[in-house]
């Protein structure tokens, strides 16, 4: 019965998932105001005891987390017997390394970090892929002399030092770039008082700051890895591959709890803010209403790009991303897709 009760809510997941990408396309004010496509309870197990388990995020509180927050507050997790505890990650607290000290079970990370992961010899398995495309940016000022990517050669390029920078090398390496790669912690200012000619940004994070300061987005040239030959995939859900064989019906509830926080999330945006603020309130982090809806925005088109994937890798995004980073020297080595993903033996 509790199988066949999943069975059901995925199917009932993809239905409103669709229903959801359906009414973004059409309209985005009836994707706020309509609610009755969203679960607001999901099928209670018969069981007292919740499983108390932790999952870190792989940045500080924001709302590229949103979901994670929505279905612990919203009571996803407890449906599913999960007694969450929420940990916030960050450059000091990086999620690969919380999940390999067993500090927490269940952590997200890029799909470039999990796949070094594994090419280091850590074995992890992906229970859930929120991100269907690649949000990253490279972002120069025209005044750079930067308009076309062959423009980049013999610049200085601002790459992050923490296990973010993986897209960006690889997009470097496939257009045979020559560069100075200057090492840079996450501020804008880096670009804005030209100490490097291009960085890397999150279109949901560091664009949206760089162009509050002041800049005309005019004056900058973009390149969207995406559009560029890199489109891998982001943030995903991961686990220990030795704790995903022992628990596997957690992982599942776990992964299925998360989804549904996003599909609530992204149908009630006033909701999901104050809620993602509470987050931002309690860590001591600065609480911009405006950025934060612009990131929320932002990551409902990386959520939301392959409705038919919704939750999922696919195989073939799997093998290009990997088949990328090899061919680019990133890793060397990857394993199977049966072996990376969580999928099918919780069906």
């Amino acid at each position: 019965m509790q199988l066949e009760n999943r069975r059901v809510s995925s199917v009932v997941k993809i239905i409103l998932v669709l229903s959801l990408f359906i009414m973004l396309s059409c309209d985005k004010e009836k994707l706020i105001e309509k609610k009755d496509n969203t679960p607001s309870t999901i099928n209670k197990f018969n069981s007292k005891k919740l499983n108390t388990i932790t999952f870190q995020t792989q940045w500080l509180h924001q709302a590229q987390f949103a979901g994670f927050y929505v279905a612990k507050q919203k009571g996803f997790y407890s449906n599913y017997g999960l007694n969450v505890q929420i940990e916030m990650g960050g450059p000091e607290n990086p999620s690969p390394v919380a999940l390999q000290n067993n500090k927490a079970q269940f952590v997200s990370m890029f799909l470039t970090s999990a796949l070094r992961e594994i090419n280091d010899g850590h074995q992890i398995v992906n229970i859930a892929q929120i991100s269907q495309k690649s949000s990253l940016l490279l972002v120069a000022k025209k005044s750079s002399g930067i308009l076309k990517i062959n423009d980049i050669n013999g610049k200085r390029v601002g790459l992050w030092i923490n296990d973010f920078k993986e897209p960006s090398i690889t997009f470097l390496n496939k257009n045979r770039i020559k560069a100075e790669i200057v090492p840079i912690s996450w501020t804008v200012n880096v670009l804005t008082n030209d100490v490097v000619d291009i960085m890397n940004m999150m279109v949901y994070n560091e664009y949206d700051v760089l162009i509050n300061t002041g800049i005309d987005p005019k004056e900058l040239t973009i390149f969207p890895l995406a559009d560029n030959g890199v489109n891998i995939p982001e943030d995903g859900i991961y686990c220990r591959k030795e704790f995903y064989q022992n628990n596997k019906d957690m992982c599942h509830d776990f992964a299925e709890a998360t989804m549904d926080g996003w599909i609530y999330a992204l149908n009630h945006e006033e909701e999901t803010l104050a809620i993602v603020l509470d987050y931002l309130r309690a860590a001591h982090l600065p609480a911009n209403i405006p950025h934060q809806k612009w990131m929320l925005t932002k990551l409902r088109e990386a959520v939301l790009a392959k409705p038919e994937q919704f939750g999922k890798l696919s195989e073939q995004d799997y093998s290009f991303s990997a088949s990328m980073l090899i061919g680019n020297k990133v890793i060397t080595k990857q394993v199977p897709y049966a072996e990376f993903v969580g999928y099918e033996a919780t069906k």
